[in-house]
């Protein structure tokens, strides 16, 4: 999976952590960043039947911070 930055992970306390997500909110198409909670509903696409013919696939859940991966 592609997300182009997932501030969640970063810790709280890091410095710049205002200016880094808004930077990966400008460099997406959607103006927001991807959450923990995108990470999983992708996943769980993935391994469900419901993406048995996906194969050797990259899934870009960058909100198009990422375009053309």
């Amino acid at each position: 999976m592609v997300t182009g930055g997932i501030i969640e992970t970063i810790l709280w306390q890091a410095e710049g952590l205002a200016e880094i997500e808004e930077r990966i909110k400008k460099a997406s198409i959607l103006n927001r960043t991807t959450t923990l909670e995108d990470v999983e509903s992708a996943a769980c696409f993935i391994a469900s039947d419901k993406a048995a013919a996906l194969t050797s696939a990259t899934v870009d859940i960058s909100g198009g911070a990422i375009p053309d991966y």
